[in-house]
């Protein structure tokens, strides 16, 4: 059987790098700012996984979404999404926006009795974004 090049195959680097937690960790700690990494109690950062996500939004939704526990019981959940463009695209933030309401309702359906609303981060990384981290 011929193996099948992605058409952008360092979507697939992202999505395996960004599917181990240690490197998520390492992302929150060197790129999230001091009040963003004291959202997350990074040891109960866990991926969410496709089959958790209904069909309807399994094609729209996020590269990559975590949720773990925030350090602030009061708050609940913690999620981070990432939403990775191999290529430069100006509609990114609204794509977060709706990512952002789809992590909203997908905490609804995972935690029904739980009626404070989640901390949510979305991070979009764009090759632009790249180019100024270096």
């Amino acid at each position: 059987m011929e193996k099948r090049i992605p058409a952008h195959p360092h979507d697939a680097i992202f999505k395996f790098l960004f599917s181990i937690r240690a490197v998520v960790q390492s992302f929150i700690r060197y790129y999230l700012s001091p009040a963003e990494r004291t959202l997350f109690c990074s040891g109960t950062l866990e991926a969410v996984k496709d089959s958790h996500i209904i069909p309807e939004l399994r094609e729209h939704f996020t590269d990559i979404l975590y949720i773990g526990k925030s350090r602030d019981k009061e708050k609940g959940h913690t999620y981070l999404l990432f939403e990775h463009k191999s290529f430069e695209d100006r509609t990114i933030g609204s794509q977060l926006l709706e990512n952002t309401a789809m992590a909203l309702m997908y905490h609804r359906r995972q935690h029904p009795d739980d009626h404070r609303l989640p901390v949510i981060v979305a991070v979009g990384l764009t090759p632009l974004l790249f180019q100024y981290a270096k």
